[in-house]
């Protein structure tokens, strides 16, 4: 007969914190024969009992042990030993709960790459296996095209919890992030987190310059304080400042800039040679996008230099030799100066007609050297002039040494006295009877100040000139700049007297819809198709058609600066012109411009190119048993440009019935084609739950094209209960991801993706869920070739562990040409051209490779050789250039 059995136990409490001092109390009674029983704490619906504590004796004692790490429904049990149905069973919730205020921050507003210090202080009463702080990109929708950016960790630290401080390097680009405290290794469960802002670094005020005024040519010396941030890569540019002119925006001119010295922190250079408006502007940043922190503007003047021409007499006979000698100071640049002999014109009297001034004689001469001029054959008074360089544009210093011929007003008839930039103008000439003309022609010259800023005389400019005619009017081609110009009349060849001038003005008229794009949106990589309009009666030089980084297109109150892309001569048919949409999304311009350097802008338009998208991934179910295959599918559709696509597996987000939120967990990951779609099998997690696979078109956590979701099967038939909530939204949703409250912030445009990788604080199996926590006081290392662990977060390259590739196949090869834009993987390579050969093997092979030989057209080969990556199972050969004499 079986004894009856009056055992019973008893639970310290209901609930206990995940990890927490738990203990289950027992009161054996004595039977004979005597039982041994097992306690144990086990989940709601287990079928099973394990040995958690034997009990032998009889009498009453307690069981204390550390509650489950993860949250849930369980039941203590009393069993006998080798049964499996409990003889009594009470009901536990093992619950992880939030910590809200135990993360500190002294400001929540950065600057890109400034350190950040974050104190965490935990209440006590409670177990906190191994707390650490990440600092995590915020989950969100591309404003254009919806692509999604992922919520992903950017880094991490350990914190002790007791509000002692650790530093972390804030992102370099502008955006919003996180910091979010968690309470274990490989944890989900978020204690508490704060958002925080990176705003690009304007430093005003940085730049000093040893004076405000130059001369032309002189040294100029920029000095960035010792108290500036300096970032990533800065750098230094002397620039023009832009201006309008006759109503056409006039571009900006770059025309110095060098990489600024970090120890000297001193740039040094000539001034331009001609006289204006310039500033330096310090920048961080290269490639499309930079940022300005300070900008100092200065002035280019042209001064005289009296005194500069040394003669030893100042009257000469009419032919004879003139010595002269020239000496000036030094400060001014030194350019092709030269000495004319010019004739010295009185202003008109008696009722003669104005006289041009005309040149006899020119030499060059240098500074500090000697020449000689003739005297002229015409008797009066005439002046030595010094200019600076060719032309007639800065005089540095003049020496000094009248036939009734009257005007003739009214004799020019100008068809307009206003026209638009490249008009035709037509000038009809009347001349009266009963005086000689013995070479009449006319000439256009453009009104210019009789004298720069600094002081030098300026030569007005002829631009152009025909012999007149009284049969029929002479025609003018369109002058190419605008401004007021003055129409003159000679009466003979060489210069001659005016007989009569008009005015007239040239303005650049406004232009509407002269470039057009065939459609606003792109996909980037997609081609852009541009026609442009030439306007009838213009005139153009080079004129081209450039597409170019819109000023604001990153946001944030960023201010890239209008950079060219890539440009295209405009050809009489008006196109098309075809770009590339560039890989980043964001507004872009697409400008006209009538001639090249300082042109005239025709009309632009402006598009916006998005990562928008796709249906990419296919998957072989969506519910698996731990461990089972899953087979996907990648597809690329025609005309789809992707740079560098990678699939992760990820496990979802969640959130618990205390309100903990889980974040967010990369398992593996896998570089595909991205030209053409491919088949491949992964292994579902063992931990059940919801898992989801993401295709990005790139590394970092931006540009999420697709999401497939799946689950993994419960084992028992209830486990803790978990809420799905998202933390990365799903492509295409046009929202913003906000966990525990509402997100109220503004949408943000983000620049290219970060310069970060996966980071992960564990150092488990990149396929496997782990409690196990990294070592207190380092940084994790992998294990093993498949690891998921944290990689440097300044490299440019995306985690490509070569045992994260599950094909099965042998090794892979790719081949990277030296582009514009870096090493780009290719599928062909043009002789001349630069290139490296890259191999992948799914699994570190045991023996590394030594070479890799590359077969040339006409039969020869290149043997290259091969020498280990950073990362396991990859091998790489340096950069070679294919000879131009072999072909491809």
């Amino acid at each position: 007969m079986r004894p009856v059995i009056a055992q019973d136990i008893a639970i310290s409490a209901q609930w206990v914190e995940a990890g927490g001092n738990f203990a289950i109390s027992f009161n054996i009674p004595e039977t004979d024969p005597s039982q041994t029983y097992k306690l144990a704490l086990i989940p709601l619906g287990a079928e099973t009992i394990p040995s958690g504590h034997v009990v032998s004796s009889p009498g009453q004692g307690a069981w204390q042990f550390d509650a489950p790490q993860v949250p849930g429904r369980y039941q203590a049990v009393i069993a006998l030993l080798n049964a499996e149905r409990p003889l009594q069973r009470l009901p536990v919730e093992v619950v992880v709960t939030p910590t809200p205020g135990a993360l500190r921050l002294s400001k929540t507003t950065f600057l890109g790459m400034e350190t950040a210090e974050i104190a965490a202080t935990l209440p006590e009463g409670r177990r906190y296996p191994n707390p650490w702080v990440g600092l995590f990109a915020v989950g969100q929708n591309m404003p254009i095209g919806g692509a999604s950016v992922g919520d992903e960790r950017l880094g991490w630290e350990w914190v002790q919890g007791d509000g002692t401080p650790v530093n972390f390097t804030m992102p370099r680009w502008p955006g919003f992030y996180e910091f979010r405290l968690f309470d274990r290794s490989e944890g989900p469960y978020v204690l508490d987190r704060t958002r925080v802002t990176v705003k690009p670094p304007p430093q005003p005020g940085v730049i000093a310059l040893d004076k405000e005024t130059y001369e032309v040519g002189a040294q100029v010396s920029v000095t960035v304080s010792s108290t500036a941030q300096l970032f990533a890569q800065p750098w230094i540019a002397l620039t023009r400042e832009g201006r309008e002119e006759g109503g056409g925006q006039v571009l900006e001119q770059r025309f110095h800039w060098d990489w600024l010295n970090r120890d000297t922190r001193v740039w040094q250079f000539a001034a331009p040679s001609t006289e204006g408006r310039y500033e330096v502007r310090l920048y961080d940043g290269d490639g499309q996008f930079y940022f300005e922190m300070d900008r100092q503007a200065f002035e280019v003047i042209a001064k005289p230099e009296d005194g500069a021409i040394k003669l030893a007499k100042t009257t000469f006979n009419i032919g004879e030799v003139i010595d002269i000698s020239v000496a000036y100071g030094t400060e001014r640049g030194q350019y092709s100066s030269w000495v004319g002999l010019f004739e010295l014109v009185p202003e008109a009297t008696g009722g003669n007609a104005p006289k041009s001034v005309h040149r006899h004689g020119w030499e060059w001469v240098g500074n500090n050297d000697a020449t000689t001029l003739k005297a002229p054959i015409w008797p009066g008074k005439y002046e030595l002039r010094l200019y600076d360089r060719d032309g007639r544009h800065y005089m540095l210093d003049r020496q000094t040494i009248t036939v009734v011929v009257p005007p003739v007003p009214e004799a020019l008839t100008l068809s307009a006295r206003q026209l638009a930039i490249g008009q035709p103008l037509q000038v009809s000439t009347a001349l009266p009877e009963g005086r000689a003309y013995p070479s009449p022609w006319i000439n256009i010259t453009r009104l210019e100040p009789t004298a720069s800023a600094g002081g030098a005389e300026i030569t007005p400019r002829a631009s152009e000139w025909h012999w007149a005619r009284t049969d029929q009017p002479v025609t003018f081609q369109g002058l190419r700049h605008p401004g007021r110009y003055r129409v003159r009349l000679f009466d003979r060849d060489g210069g001659g007297y005016i007989l009569d001038e008009e005015e007239l003005e040239v303005t650049v008229p406004a232009l509407a819809n002269a470039v057009r794009s065939d459609k606003p949106q792109y996909r980037t990589g997609e081609k852009i198709s541009v026609s442009v309009d030439l306007p009838a009666e213009r005139q153009f030089g080079g004129a081209f058609v450039g597409l170019y980084i819109n000023e604001d297109t990153g946001g944030q109150g960023i201010d890239y600066g209008r950079n060219r892309i890539g440009h295209q001569w405009l050809a009489v048919d008006g196109g098309p012109y075809v770009f590339e949409a560039p890989s980043t999304e964001g507004t872009y311009q697409i400008i006209a411009f009538d001639r090249e350097k300082d042109g005239y802008e025709l009309g632009r338009t402006s598009v916006q190119v998005g990562a928008t998208p796709v249906n990419l991934l296919r998957i072989s179910g969506r519910s698996f048993q731990p461990g089972a295959m899953i087979r996907l599918q990648t597809r690329v559709p025609a005309g789809l440009r992707l740079y560098d696509p990678i699939v992760k597996m990820m496990h979802s987000s969640y959130r618990l019935d205390s309100g903990v939120l889980a974040a967010e967990v990369p398992i593996t990951s896998r570089h595909v084609n991205r030209s053409e779609g491919e088949t491949f099998e992964v292994a579902a997690p063992q931990t059940p739950g919801k898992y989801e696979f993401r295709f990005y078109d790139r590394g970092g956590h931006f540009y999420i094209l697709d999401i497939e979701e799946f689950e993994v099967a419960a084992l028992g038939p209830e486990a803790a209960r978990r809420t799905p909530e998202r933390l990365t939204p799903m492509p295409g949703e046009g929202r913003r991801a906000s966990p525990n409250q509402p997100d109220t912030s503004p949408p943000t445009e983000d620049g290219p993706a970060a310069e970060t990788s996966e980071d992960t604080p564990a150092d488990t199996p990149a396929t496997e869920e782990s409690d196990t926590a990294p070592e207190d006081g380092s940084n994790p290392t992998p294990d093993t070739a498949d690891s998921d662990s944290p990689t440097d977060p300044t490299s440019d390259e995306p985690i490509d562990n070569a045992a994260d590739d599950l094909t099965p196949d042998g090794p892979k090869l790719q081949i990277e040409a030296l582009t514009e834009y870096g090493l780009q993987s290719v599928d062909e390579i043009a002789p001349g051209a630069s290139f490296r050969v890259r191999v992948y093997y799914p699994l570190p092979p045991k023996e590394a490779p030594k070479s890799v030989q590359v077969a040339l057209q006409g039969g020869k080969s290149m043997t290259l050789l091969l020498k280990a990556d950073k990362n396991a199972g990859v091998y790489v050969t340096d950069v070679v250039r294919v000879p131009l004499s072999e072909g491809e």
